[in-house]
């Protein structure tokens, strides 16, 4: 987990609506592995609240980094 994104309250975003906080996870990346973002083998994954817990006041976006090749140690540099 490199970040988490809150949300504004409001109406459920959605699928397109949560994409335009993918922005603030990429930050969240670059604050805490610079070099993280030159890597080819890091991707940026978003996990959104889902539609019943945005009912129940979640706003909470969990960003995450993934590795298409097999790693071990931190991406923190």
């Amino acid at each position: 987990m490199t970040g988490i994104v809150t949300i504004p309250d409001g109406p459920f975003p959605g699928e397109s609506g949560f994409g335009a906080y993918g922005k603030d996870c990429k930050d969240d990346l670059a604050s805490y592995s610079p070099s993280a973002l030159l890597d080819p083998d890091i991707d940026l994954a978003i996990m959104p609240p889902t539609r019943e817990s945005w009912q129940r006041g979640d706003r909470a976006m969990v960003c995450v980094a993934t590795f298409t090749t097999k790693r071990t140690g931190s991406i923190k540099s």
